[in-house]
């Protein structure tokens, strides 16, 4: 009873922290990657409750924040897997906001695409989601009289609410009880938003028939990497590559390098191809911490990253942040 009772503390400590794109970018914290691609759901032998919140381009009024709550948890069988995840997102930037709401499912089975297959895994995912869009005119700043007028005399806010479907794929050459301690390859893929539908349709005032339509575009996401464990070594090196691909010809990517301790911490390091660099770390409290009391068998991980912009954006020293909690314990395998 005392796992639930500290994961009901940890989700309801985030969200009362909240100050507070069409679909957020990938946390460099990819522990919650089942948000955007659901076949990644409890990739691992855990259960995990967590939560993110992000805040992009301090110093700026309404600028891009998102905060996430999750959770997951793996179904073991005899001779296949499934796993399950529903979160709580919501994504803020200038006058668009959303609240979203999805449940994921993943099945796992043993493709045995190697030569030594009987330890790889092969995973087929999809997830539902119902998202609130709301578009406020009251935080919108103009610089010229007549967009002010043209302004006010539009209703204070729009919203909608649109349900939606996202698939993903997720192969690792390692499953879950065979990857400890042991080197392995894994490669995902995703579509989201597959609905094209509208999100917010804004009337224009007066007698015009024309409306400012903001329509959901499908996001094709990709990633890859590898995990290196030294001979006998309770730490790994961790790199990652992810893609986001929008049908509008928008292109977003994103690479890392991770090294972790065993149950202590953690550091890493990447890049994104709009300009920013990150740093981020992080602790682990294990069963042998000296919060074991609190933690029982289970695993406190609290994680900061901060980053700043090395292209044009850097004249305007746009940082940001973004912190992560989990708590995470083992499930019974049958």
């Amino acid at each position: 009873m005392q796992k639930y009772i500290l994961s009901f503390i940890l989700i309801s400590l985030v969200w009362s922290s909240l100050d507070a794109q069409q679909l957020a970018s990938w946390s460099s914290f990819h522990e919650t990657g089942f948000v955007w691609n659901p076949a990644m759901t409890a990739r691992y032998t855990q259960w995990e409750f967590s939560g993110t919140h992000r805040q992009e381009w301090l110093g700026f009024d309404d600028a891009p924040q998102v905060t996430t709550l999750s959770f997951q948890m793996p179904f073991y069988h005899k001779v296949n897997t499934s796993s399950a995840g529903a979160y709580l997102e919501r994504d803020h930037v200038g006058p668009f906001e959303n609240y979203s709401f999805g449940v994921s499912y993943a099945f796992k089975f043993r493709p045995k695409i190697q030569r030594r297959g009987i330890q790889d895994e092969l995973s087929l995912g999809f997830s539902l989601k119902g998202s609130r869009y709301q578009f406020n005119r009251n935080v919108l700043t103009f610089f010229d009289r007549n967009e002010t007028l043209f302004a006010g005399s539009l209703d204070e806010s729009y919203h909608s609410i649109v349900p939606n479907l996202s698939l993903g794929i997720f192969y690792s050459s390692r499953n879950a009880f065979h990857n400890y301690n042991k080197s392995f390859y894994f490669v995902g893929a995703s579509i989201n938003q597959l609905a094209p539908l509208k999100a917010v349709s804004i009337k224009l005032p007066g007698d015009r028939t024309e409306t400012w339509d903001i329509r959901l575009q499908p996001h094709i996401l990709t990633n890859v990497g590898y995990r290196y464990y030294a001979f006998r070594s309770k730490g790994f090196i961790e790199t990652n590559i992810m893609a986001l691909y929008t049908l509008t010809n928008s292109i977003h990517a994103m690479t890392s390098c991770r090294y972790e301790w065993e149950n202590s911490w953690w550091l890493s390091g990447g890049g994104v191809t709009n300009g920013e660099m990150f740093v981020q770390t992080g602790v682990i409290f294990g069963p042998k911490s000296k919060l074991k009391k609190i933690v029982k068998d289970g695993a406190l991980r609290i994680g900061l990253k901060g980053d700043f912009h090395a292209g044009k954006l850097s004249l305007y020293n746009m940082t940001g942040y973004e912190v992560y909690m989990a708590y995470t314990f083992e499930v019974d395998k049958y």
